[in-house]
């Protein structure tokens, strides 16, 4: 990431501040905010090396969340592997990666990107759930 001097590196709650236009890991180009939540902040991306947009999940760097972020990532890494042919309805796994943000390290998780966040859809659906 590009340096920002005069610009906060985290929020009060310890999430990563990241601006639309900051490049991550010379890779990942930033194009908005997706949204926070407990474990971290997600941003909606263009990654330079494959030419697609992506979310990616910058988890806060706190020991409980990293952990549980890394689980997350074998979980899933496991579920894809038994399917091959991506039939299922599984959120893709792109890739995992430690990146910088200030003096801080954090554990980053690429998605491919759909659409609003399950909690967003409960939210909107007056947390009726599916029908």
């Amino acid at each position: 990431m590009g340096e920002r001097l005069d610009l906060p590196w985290k929020d009060e709650e310890g999430n990563p501040v990241i601006y639309a236009g900051d490049v991550i890991n010379n890779r990942y180009e930033v194009l908005s905010l997706a949204g926070k939540g407990t474990f971290g902040t997600v941003v909606d991306v263009y990654d330079r090396k494959y030419s697609r947009r992506m979310a990616l999940k910058i988890v806060r760097a706190v020991e409980r969340y990293v952990e549980a972020a890394q689980i997350e990532v074998e979980i899933l890494d496991r579920l894809l592997k038994n399917d091959p042919k991506h039939r299922s309805f599984i959120v893709r796994l792109y890739n995992d990666f430690e990146c910088r943000v200030g003096k801080c390290i954090h554990k980053c998780i690429g998605f491919e990107k759909l659409g609003r966040s399950l909690y967003d859809f409960f939210k909107f659906n007056h947390y009726r759930g599916f029908r």
